[in-house]
């Protein structure tokens, strides 16, 4: 089985909640595997978001849980995850455009 990567999956990064001082945003991160072979992910997935200023950050997350399994995704499927994260700053220029 191979490995999911960028170089058989798309993803998409997808706002379900803005954030705030108080709150944290969160996103659905989903994982479509575009390849002809089942992928597996396994560990920690990290993405590189980029807000509307050009800012960088790192958003984690395990799928692991604290154990070994692993998500298989099926070509033509979409694995989804639910993200949380900061999406306010102290600079006052904020890090994402609300519609």
């Amino acid at each position: 089985m191979d490995r999911c990567t960028t170089k058989n999956t798309e993803l998409e990064f997808l706002v379900v909640q803005h954030g705030n001082d108080q709150q944290d945003a969160q996103a659905n991160v989903r994982i479509t595997n575009t390849g002809s072979n089942t992928c597996t992910i396994v560990g920690v997935t990290t993405l590189l978001a980029e807000d509307i200023t050009g800012k960088s950050a790192k958003v984690e997350t395990d799928n692991a849980g604290g154990s070994d399994e692993a998500a298989d995704v099926a070509p033509g499927q979409t694995a989804v995850a639910l993200v949380e994260y900061p999406d306010h700053n102290n600079d006052g220029t904020g890090s994402e455009e609300c519609p």
